[in-house]
């Protein structure tokens, strides 16, 4: 079942997304976006780790494989999970390359420091701000468990939110509700889960199964969409909560940044 940490985080994020406002141009608005999404979720809860936005090695002690230094756009962790925001504000959608770059930083920095970070869920979130994402980042986002938010998107985790907030009696409303908890659960899973407890520190297993195949994720991705469908029915999302999404594209000048 969706962790309510989970879901806070995740409907955090959506929240400070679709209300992000902005005068600035160029990469000044990219690294306002980066700011405002972890302010969000640092107020949101108290938490045992905490680094801003453009900080390598998440602000930790920890190497990577290859010895790369990577930046991240924020980090916060209690003391058993840990979730990355990397904030896409770009002037097209976010893409498959894109988060294939998210997936090879994961990986260096995990397999460089698996006896540090190997006990903590990871769980990474890619946010797109005014862009939106194309198909092939959703299916790729979703093969490697990485949560995918952008405006016109509601996750499952804020339909959770939304119906667990109204104490749903409803025969139809409990069991859509189950259905958002197996779908959260699917979609965002912990990135470590791929690379399984090691005997030796040379040797990893990687556990293949994890890494979900082109047919997997697309009744995932279909799922979701008919969960965002349902809640419509269920009237628990309304076509004027996207508004303010379509308004931050037309009033901002959006500029790529790097990963």
């Amino acid at each position: 079942m969706a962790s309510p940490l989970d879901v806070l985080i995740a409907t955090t994020l959506a929240r400070a997304t679709r209300t992000f406002r902005t005068s600035a141009h160029g990469a000044a608005a990219g690294l306002e976006f980066e700011r405002a999404l972890y302010d969000s979720v640092l107020r949101a809860h108290d938490w045992r780790y905490a680094t801003p936005p453009d900080q390598f090695d998440l602000g930790l002690q920890i190497a990577t494989r290859t010895g790369i230094r990577y930046e991240h756009d924020g980090m916060v962790a209690t003391g058993e999970t840990l979730y990355t925001l990397e904030a896409k504000w770009l002037a097209g959608p976010v893409t498959r390359e894109i988060v294939g770059i998210v997936v090879m930083k994961l990986l260096d920095t995990l397999i460089g420091s698996y006896a540090d970070m190997g006990h903590f869920a990871i769980k990474p979130v890619i946010i797109a701000g005014n862009g939106g994402a194309d198909a092939a980042a959703f299916q790729y986002a979703a093969a490697f468990g990485i949560l995918l938010i952008t405006p016109e998107r509601p996750t499952p985790f804020e339909m959770l939110h939304i119906i667990q907030s109204q104490q749903p009696s409803t025969p139809v409303a409990r069991r859509f509700q189950h259905e958002c908890e197996a779908l959260a659960d699917e979609l965002w899973r912990p990135f470590g889960d791929i690379l399984p407890s090691r005997q030796h520190a040379l040797s990893l297993t990687l556990a293949a199964e994890r890494i979900y195949d082109a047919n997997r994720t697309a009744q995932l991705l279909e799922h979701w969409d008919e969960c965002r469908q349902t809640a419509r029915d269920l009237r628990l999302l309304e076509p004027a909560s996207l508004s303010s999404s379509r308004r931050n594209r037309r009033s901002s000048d959006a500029s790529n940044q790097d990963c």
